[in-house]
Formats: C-alpha cells, structure tokens, sequence
C-alpha cells in the first residue's frame, strides 16, 4: 500500500507540474496560429481546436470578442489573437449618368429609393455626407455594407450648359460657298457635337452676305460680320454672339518676277510665299489700288504700312526684338539680311539677286532716306509723293519680302 501512495503522489506531482508550467508558460505559443479567421469566431466553443495539442488546461480557457480581437483567458492569465477580417462580397451596381431637371431619376434607378434608404454611407465628391441630393451637381456613391456584402452604385448627376459656338478660322475667300458645319463647331446643353440645336444667323443687313439652308458666301472684301444665335431645343437654353471674318480674294498670289511689270509689290526670287495670310491680302490690295486711276493717296499711305508690317513680321520669326522706331526696326532688317541671306537654303542665283538688292540700299544714307520718303508718303500724301514716286522706290519691298520668305523657312525649322 505503502508503494502505492508512493506512486500516486509521484504522478500527482508530475502532474501538477505540468499543469503549472503549462499556466506558466500560457502565451500566442499556447496556439497553433495567433491569426484567426472572423469566421470562425461566431461559434467559440469551436475555437479550442486551435490550441496546440495535449494542452491540459484547454478547457479552462475562455474566448471572448472584442472589436478585431479574440481575448484568450487562463485563469488569471490573458492573452489577445488578432481576428482576420471576413472577405465580403463586392456588388457594383454600375455607374448612372443623369442630366439634372431633364432626365427622370427614379425612371432611370427604378430602386433609388430603396438604396437610399438602406444606404450605410453616401458620398458626394468623395466625401462622406449625411443625405442624397438629386439637384446637386457632382459625383455620388450610395453604399451599403452587410456582414458579407459591400454593394455601390455611382450616380453622375450634370446640369445642362448653355450651348456653344466656336469658330474654326477667320480668313475666308471672296465668292466661295461655306457651309455653316464648317465655319463654326457647335456643341448642345450635353456636350454633343451639331445636335438637337435650332440656328439663326442675321447678316447684319449685310445685302452682300449671302445665307440659305446652311450655306453661306461673302461678296465683299474685308472684314464681315454676322451674328450666329443657338437654342438648345431640350434645355432651350440660348447662346449668341457676333463673328468677324477677313475676306480675301479668291487664288490671289504675289506676282513672280517674270509677271511683276504692272505690279508695284512683287517676290524678288520664284518661290511660292509662307507669308501671313493678311499680308498677302493686303498685298494684293496695294497692288489692285495701285493699277486704278481712280486711287491716289490711299495708295501711296498704304505703301509704309506695307514696309511697316514687313519689317516687323521678318524681326518676329527671327526672334529679334523691335522698337517702336521703323528706322530703327528696318535698320536692324537690313543688317541682319546678309546672314539671313548667306545661311538660308536658297539656290545661288536667289541668294545673288537677294544680296545685290541688299547692297544697292544698305548704308545707312540709303535707309534714313527711304523712311523720310515713307513718312512723306504718309503725312504729305499725294501732294508731296505720287504713285510714279513709289513705283520708283521698289529695290527695298523686293528684298523685305525676299527675306521675310527665308525668316519664315527659319521659323519652320
């Protein structure tokens, strides 16, 4: 018997032993994972399968939730397992775009009110609010999350904008007809393109303007106006406005050398002209001014501004910078033209006939006295300067508009 007791109390202190080590020793090492599913927290008693095995003291211990942790507890002892978050389910509803007091919401989202209702979160913009606003501009999330579901539906609500007119270009030819499509592009209240819009254009009493079933021509020369106006026929929203084009001679060209005997401007060289194109009409202007009798001073004032424009036009694609001073400007034109000359792509032949023009006009005599012949041309006008007297001054427009071809070749590049 003796032995017996002997070897119950050595078990029982084995045991016991154990049983105190194991409370000793209860930490995350107590478990097989530290990291618990969430799902698996819904029943507890099932979690036990989770301490590592011949664990004695594994009944005793109790679990208990709280927030995205299991809190483990051994007597005395505790110890905390983070909780895996359950995966939910993710449900796009789409995207719903909607022209607000145009389109019918609750036709277009059957269920909206229902959504609403349910909703845990809305967003505006992106930031959370407490209410939807179907008449408020913007981007909107409604949003509900169950316990296994994260469902969205976008909604884009735009207001309508008041149509618009912008004008493509406005340099036209004289005689030509344009359709309206191609003059101006035309955008409705949503953005579409030539949709839903009603037209009217008025010619300002213009009897020269000509306007039938979107097509349009222009019989004078110069600038011409008219006025465009648009309603959008859904928004009835209006937007109006004048617009201004420069009409300008149909196949008009600067006469070439071989042609230029009864024009006063001409290109020094054969090259077909990269000017501006309000140069080239102006051009043309002089030169039909000046083949008409019946035009006298505006002919001759017309001719320094031609220099002017020249000038200041060849400065510009060189990147020089000018002053308000011609003398000055056309100087700085001169001086530079036998590098613009020497350094352009032109042929031998062209860059001869550029640099002898150059040479006969380049001092600084030759300058000053064309600019006081210019201002006389302005200010004295055909009492002082005749056309005879310009047609006689024609060596320095020949090399400007030869050297505004090669600074617009450079500006190209």
């Amino acid at each position: 018997i003796a032995n017996f007791i002997e070897k119950i109390n050595e078990k029982i202190q084995r045991i016991g032993s154990l049983l105190k080590n194991e409370l000793r020793d209860f930490s995350h090492e107590t478990f097989i994972q530290s990291r618990i599913a969430e799902e698996e927290t819904s029943d507890l008693s099932n979690l036990k399968k989770y301490i590592i095995p011949n664990f004695k003291l594994k009944d005793f211990i109790i679990f208990e939730k709280q927030g995205d942790k299991l809190k483990c507890t051994l007597f005395d002892k505790e110890i905390l397992l983070d909780i895996i978050p359950k995966t939910k389910e993710t449900i796009n509803f789409g995207v719903v775009e909607s022209w607000i007091d145009i389109d019918d919401l609750d036709k277009k989202i059957p269920n909206l009110k229902e959504l609403i209702q349910v909703a845990t979160d809305i967003y505006f913009n992106e930031e959370k609010v407490s209410e939807f606003n179907k008449l408020q501009e913007g981007e909107w999330v409604i949003s509900q999350e169950t316990d296994t579901t994260v469902s969205s539906l976008k909604i884009i609500l735009r207001k309508p904008a008041q149509p618009k007119i912008s004008q493509k270009g406005n340099i036209l030819k004289k005689g030509i007809d344009y359709k309206v499509d191609n003059l101006f592009n035309f955008t409705n209240s949503f953005g579409e393109e030539d949709k839903g819009l009603h037209f009217e254009i008025d010619t300002k009493n213009n009897p020269t303007i000509n306007f039938n079933k979107g097509i349009i021509s222009f019989g004078r020369l110069n600038e011409n106006t008219i006025a465009i106006k648009i309603t959008d026929k859904k928004t009835r929203l209006i937007h109006e406005a004048d617009f201004t084009f420069r009409v300008v001679e149909d196949n008009f060209y600067i006469a070439q050398p071989e042609s230029s005997s009864s024009n006063l401007v001409s290109m020094p060289i054969n090259k077909e002209v990269n000017f501006r194109s309000d140069v080239v009409s102006f051009i043309g202007e002089i030169n039909r001014i000046f083949s008409t009798e019946d035009y006298s001073f505006v002919a001759v004032a017309a001719y320094r501004t031609l220099i002017e424009i020249v000038v200041n036009d060849i400065l510009d694609n060189s990147k020089i910078g000018k002053t308000e001073s011609l003398l000055q400007n056309y100087r700085k034109v001169i001086e530079e033209g036998k590098d613009l000359i020497d350094s352009s792509e032109l042929d031998d032949a062209d860059k001869r006939v550029l640099n002898s023009l150059r040479s006969t006009i380049s001092s600084r005599d030759e300058s000053e006295s064309f600019l006081a012949f210019l201002n006389l041309s302005t200010h004295g006008g055909t009492r002082i300067i005749t056309k005879v007297d310009v047609m006689k001054k024609t060596q320095e427009i020949k090399l400007l508009l030869g050297l505004l071809y090669i600074s617009g070749l450079n500006k190209e590049k």
